[in-house]
């Protein structure tokens, strides 16, 4: 918009039911001590996955712990800054927690968060390359994030959410499907939008009374050329009615470009972009106009963990939606999920890729133990 002054509006279509807002901000770089200083609606500073944007992922999702325990888009404000040398990377961000959608977690997709319900937050993230070689094709990231979350309460009409004896209350809830979607759910308990055969939610810890939640992050990254491995861990501490209540989950992943590529790496965000081939698969350039090329070509494997299992003390502080009272006992949605992973991508040129992932799911449900489900998904990817 004028120098050192950013701006971003992205609307998302994929939502059921309505449009939504992913990225919608103003950032005004090199202000002094602080960096660059964003406003508005955003990526919160956590994850090395969630940071390297849903256009670069090497799989079509992110992990089962980022899906599972990371406030993402949310509305506040941001300040960021790098090292001298490029290498350090820091940002810290305060923002809101709750409110009308997707409470206690999630993208308040429908900028709809504007009243005194939610809560307020804070995230920070830092990173370092400890090994940074021949440009980007040999490096070697290690960073940690954390997030300190105040939950918020919702008596808004449509919301779903509970309230106690007439009275709104803070309450948390982690789940997640496995790492395709969750698409086909609509935000709010409004009967428009839902989509006909949505991904079901195959882990949930439930609704229960809460009052904020530490969210620790640790993530490492190591390039070397075609070959890539990333691995992250997440650890959340809920400040229940009951006391203390632990989750976690860690992901660890690799690639391989099998035409010699490597991933462009951001030093601004600390984290990857897209890959770029050598040879577009049929060239529009100038100097090699209708060149035919392999495009690039990467396989990965990933396997991803998140651990849902609810303590005992919680029986009787569930959210039960015939008395709108926290006196439910029901632990039916939570448990532990494995995903196993293995993708191909294609990459036609830099701006298009077709991404195939076959994902197995390994569910150990608290009630009903054990079973398998496997999912073949594809993408068709154009970027600009």
């Amino acid at each position: 918009m004028a120098p050192k002054t950013l701006y971003q509006i992205e609307v998302d279509f994929a939502t059921a039911g309505r449009p939504s807002f992913f990225d919608n901000y103003v950032e005004q770089e090199q202000m002094p001590i602080l960096g660059a200083v964003r406003i508005g609606q955003y990526l919160q500073p956590f994850s090395v996955d969630a940071m390297s944007g849903f256009r670069n992922l090497p799989f079509l999702e992110r992990s089962l712990p980022f899906l599972a325990f990371v406030p993402f888009r949310r509305v506040g404000a941001m300040a960021s800054n790098n090292s001298e040398d490029e290498l350090t990377y820091w940002a810290y961000s305060v923002f809101r927690t709750g409110g009308f959608n997707n409470a206690a977690l999630g993208d308040s997709q429908f900028a709809t968060d504007f009243g005194n319900i939610g809560g307020y937050s804070f995230s920070t993230r830092l990173t370092h390359l400890l090994v940074y070689e021949d440009g980007d094709c040999h490096l070697w990231h290690v960073g940690g994030a954390y997030n300190f979350s105040q939950l918020g309460a919702n008596d808004a009409v449509g919301s779903g959410t509970p309230g106690n004896a007439g009275t709104p209350a803070p309450f948390y809830q982690a789940r997640t499907t496995p790492e395709f979607g969750p698409l086909g759910y609509p935000q709010n308990t409004a009967t428009f939008g839902s989509a006909v055969n949505g991904t079901p939610l195959f882990v949930d810890t439930g609704k229960y009374q809460a009052v904020n939640f530490n969210l620790i992050g640790l993530e490492t990254v190591y390039q070397y050329g075609p070959f890539s491995f990333q691995s992250e861990w997440m650890f959340t501490n809920v400040n229940s009615v009951v006391g203390p209540v632990n989750y976690n989950g860690a992901y660890a992943e690799c690639m391989y470009r099998l035409t010699g590529e490597h991933r462009p790496y951001d030093k601004k965000l600390a984290a990857f972009k897209n890959v770029v081939p050598f040879h577009d698969f049929v060239s529009f350039d100038a100097d090699k106009f209708g060149d035919i090329g392999l495009g690039a070509w990467e396989v990965a494997a990933r396997l991803s963990y998140v651990d849902l299992r609810d303590p005992n003390k919680l029986d009787g502080h569930y959210y039960n939606p015939v008395t709108n009272l926290f006196n439910g006992t029901s632990k039916a949605g939570n448990g532990t999920l494995t995903d196993l992973t293995l993708g191909m991508t294609w990459f036609v040129n830099r701006h298009s890729k077709f991404q195939f992932d076959w994902i197995h799911a390994f569910l150990n449900n608290t009630a009903k133990g054990f079973s398998q489900a496997d999912l073949f998904v594809t993408r068709v990817q154009v970027d600009f």
